[in-house]
């Protein structure tokens, strides 16, 4: 556990700092427990945190469908 932080406004700059925490010492990943909640997994890389599944870097020739890359 890195922080108990109650939602308010006031408290942004402190969740930023603790999510960032967070990420160095969980390698990117980071686990957020809401009260009366899920548990939700967050992945910093390009990848979902519970199955490893990962997406390549975007770049512009992803998007053209005239390319066999993008298509």
């Amino acid at each position: 556990m890195i922080d108990r932080i109650k939602l308010e406004p006031a408290a942004v700059a402190r969740l930023a700092e603790s999510i960032e925490t967070a990420l160095k010492l969980g390698n990117g990943l980071v686990v957020v427990a809401r009260e009366g909640a899920d548990d939700e997994r967050f992945s910093q890389g390009a990848a979902c945190p519970k199955c490893g599944a990962s997406v390549e870097a975007l770049e512009p020739r992803s998007f053209s469908f005239n390319s066999p890359y993008g298509a």
